[in-house]
């Protein structure tokens, strides 16, 4: 599987007691709720590749595992939302989703749903056995494609992501 170098936005912090706490105040909470009073959710903000979800899914996945999330997706009803699979190139890179309660409750029981019937193929099975965190993988890059087929209200929004590394 090839590898791009990406370069989205980061937001480099040093993970001092100070910056830490700046991150879990109550203004952090404060402002996603009122980016929650006109929005649906909020997304890490996306950005441009020179390739396609395909492409993209594939650094990190079987390639086979794109045809048979393809197949699952159709039969669950988002057929005409797959062009936003097939031809995008804007990726939201994190699966951060914050959103409202009953937004969360939905995309969850979709996201299990698509993982049972994932868990019952043969062809998914062989490569999950290849490939231990593929589940996880294809999972976390529903969000996009479940926030657009919904047609959701979208803040997004530059996140600090904290690297283990660094703590």
């Amino acid at each position: 599987m090839q590898q791009e170098l990406c370069h989205h936005p980061r937001i480099h912090m040093e993970p001092t007691p100070s910056n830490l706490a700046m991150l879990e105040s109550s203004t952090q909470r404060k402002a996603a709720l009122e980016i929650l009073q006109s929005h649906d959710c909020i997304q890490y903000r996306p950005f441009v590749l020179s390739m396609g979800y395909r492409q993209q899914f594939a650094m990190y996945t079987p390639v086979e595992a794109w045809d048979i999330l393809l197949d699952v997706l159709s039969r669950l009803g988002l057929g005409k939302s797959l062009g936003f699979y097939r031809h995008s190139n804007a990726h939201v890179w994190c699966s951060l989703l914050i959103a409202k309660r009953e937004v969360v409750a939905d995309f969850s029981a979709f996201a299990l749903n698509v993982a049972a019937i994932l868990a019952q193929d043969p062809a998914y099975a062989a490569l999950l056995a290849k490939t231990p965190r593929l589940t996880a993988l294809v999972l976390e890059r529903l969000v996009p494609l479940w926030v657009f087929h919904h047609r959701l209200k979208s803040a997004y929004v530059p996140m600090v992501i904290l690297e283990k590394e660094a703590l």
